[in-house]
Formats: C-alpha cells, structure tokens, sequence
C-alpha cells in the first residue's frame, strides 16, 4: 500500500500552490486554504486574516467554524490582512479525539475500512485527509475518530487509530457496482497530545484491504506506519 504523507505544521493546502496574476488585477487567485472562522473572519492555518468583499458563494460564515475555501486575494490591507473574492467554502469537522484508556477494558474497536492520506498539526488542530469507500445513494452517517494511545512505557510512541463507522451497510468486500471511493479531511482537538514548539514521534494504525487494487477480493487487515508530528505554534 502507498504510504500517506504526514506532514509538518504547515497545510496541506496554502498559497504556495497559488498562482499570480500575470496583469496584476489581483495578489493571487484560486488560493486554496484550511481555516477557521473567528468572530466572522477568516483565518487561515497559516495565521493569515482575510475579509471577504466579494462572495461567489451563498455561505453564511457564522455557520461555519472550519473550512476549506478557494479564494482570489484581491489586496493587502493596511493591517496585515487581505481583501478577497471568496469562489467557495467547504465544511470541516470539528471532533475530540478518543483517549484509549477510557474505552472498556482498552480494547480499540475494528470499524469499516479507511485509508489516511495525510496527517498534520496546523490551526490548533490535528488534521487528518482521508478516503473510504461510499455506497452509493446511501443515507448512511459515516464517522471517522482517533482513539490515541498515549506511551506507557520508555521508547513507546503515541499511536493514533483512525477508525471508520458506518452501521448500516457492509463491512466487508466492496462490490464495485454498488461503492464508490470519497475521501474529505476533518480536523480533531488534540492540543493535549502535541505541545507548543515540539516534534511528537506517532504510529498511526488503519484497517483497509489487503490488496488495495482488488478490494473487492481481498481481505480487511491493520496497517501501521511510524512518523512524526511537528507543532510550531
């Protein structure tokens, strides 16, 4: 299985994947950032305010508390923040991680099957991309949790369980006909987990098949992979 990215104490997204407007007629457009909305601002992970003069969108901002939106930056404000052109804004989840010790006798549930695409520390936030296969036409509710174990014992690392319930439908071989994969991130309160200024050394656990290219023939087993995450701020 291809590993996933984790990544350090910058987005997954951000102006560095922007690009300027050869005429000038504004800073940057189509910046892609995550953020979080604050007493009816924007501000990004990468600790950038922006006001929003033009809205492409029919979002009301106090519906929202974390996001992903695409922007155009239209000017730099005389107070360090940026007018912009808001082309659209997506919800994220805001979720507490589970604290392995306080599930019954320490066991960590299996659940449906979910692939991490990326882990990171940005915002305040431990922020996870991940995929899984939807059935299609479902009204299913799917959740997505980290359970965290913390080091018991010298030389242990935390690990982190991504898990992945959906009641209701399958949990076993995926039938091509009726799946389809999605993928989106969600953003969990772990401030506890990662101090200020510190790399924190993890191992993250899954549960996804054991042939990724053939899911519908293969088996659900664990995954595991070591790594670190940085928080700057």
């Amino acid at each position: 299985m291809k590993k996933f990215l984790i990544l350090f104490a910058v987005a997954l997204i951000g102006m560095s994947a922007c690009d300027v407007n050869p005429k000038d007629e504004f800073i940057i457009y189509n910046d892609t950032e995550l953020c979080s909305i604050v007493d009816g601002k924007i501000i990004t992970d990468n600790g950038l305010t922006y006001e929003i003069v033009e809205n492409n969108t029919e979002a009301n901002l106090a519906e929202y508390n974390r996001a992903i939106i695409v922007c155009d930056i239209l000017k730099l404000n005389e107070d360090g923040s940026y007018q912009i052109n808001l082309k659209s804004i997506t919800k994220i989840q805001i979720k507490d991680y589970t604290d392995a010790s306080t599930l019954p006798e320490g066991v960590i549930p299996t659940g449906y099957p979910v692939s991490p695409q990326s882990i990171w520390f940005s915002g305040g936030y431990l922020n996870v991309g991940f995929s899984f296969y939807l059935k299609v036409n479902s009204s299913t509710v799917h959740n997505i949790d980290i359970i965290a174990k913390r080091p018991s014992e010298d030389g242990e690392v935390l690990t982190l369980y991504l898990r992945h319930s959906a009641e209701g439908e399958p949990e076993g071989k995926i039938d091509y006909d009726q799946y389809t994969l999605v993928g989106s991130y969600i953003s969990f309160k772990a401030d506890d987990l990662f101090p200020t200024n510190s790399t924190t050394d993890i191992e993250v656990k899954w549960n996804w098949f054991s042939n990724p290219d053939s899911p519908e023939s293969s088996d659900i087993i664990e995954f595991s992979e070591p790594g670190s995450i940085v928080r700057k701020n």
